[in-house]
C-alpha cells in the first residue's frame, strides 16, 4: 500500500507476477497455486473509519465476529511508546482476510499435473499464460 495515502483512500494491493522457463515454469506454477490456498493477507481495520477495500488482491473472506482490541500489543505499545500511541491502537477493528492476485507467465514449461491439479488450478490461479513452441518435444 501506499505511506502517503490517506486514511480514507481505497487499499490496493499489488499484483504478484510469477515467470519462468522450463523447469522454473513448472516451479512457478506451483508456487502461483500454494500462494493463491495459503497466502492471507491480515489487516486489522478500524470500524468507525469505513475504508473500502478494493483493487487487485481478492477478499478471501471478512469475519463477522473478529471484533478485537489488541490487549498484549496494547500493554507493548504502552511500555514502548507511551500513552498517547497506545491509546490509538484501543479503537476496535474489524479483521479482513485478503489474498494478492497473482499473474503467471512461463516460457517452454512442460505441462504440470493431472486433471484434478488443473481444474484446482485454473479455479485459483486464472491469471496464466503458457508460451510454448509447437512441435518441442519436451512441452
Amino acid at each position: 500500500s501506499n505511506r502517503n495515502s490517506s486514511p480514507g483512500e481505497p487499499l490496493t494491493l499489488p499484483k504478484i507476477y510469477l515467470t519462468g522457463h522450463s523447469l522454473g515454469g513448472c516451479l512457478a506454477q506451483i508456487l502461483a497455486l500454494d500462494l493463491a490456498s495459503n497466502c492471507e493477507i491480515n489487516i486489522h481495520q478500524p470500524i468507525s473509519e469505513g475504508t473500502i477495500v478494493e483493487g487487485l488482491g481478492v477478499p478471501a473472506c471478512t469475519s463477522k465476529d473478529s471484533f478485537s482490541v489488541h490487549s498484549m500489543e496494547e500493554e507493548a505499545s504502552r511500555i514502548w511508546f507511551g500513552e498517547s500511541l497506545a491509546q490509538s491502537r484501543n479503537t476496535p477493528t474489524k479483521l479482513m482476510r485478503l489474498r494478492p492476485a497473482l499473474a503467471v507467465y512461463t516460457y517452454g514449461q512442460p505441462r504440470v499435473g493431472n486433471l484434478a491439479f488443473k481444474t484446482v488450478y485454473k479455479s485459483r490461479v486464472p491469471h496464466t499464460f503458457r508460451v510454448i513452441t509447437e512441435g518441442d518435444a519436451i512441452t
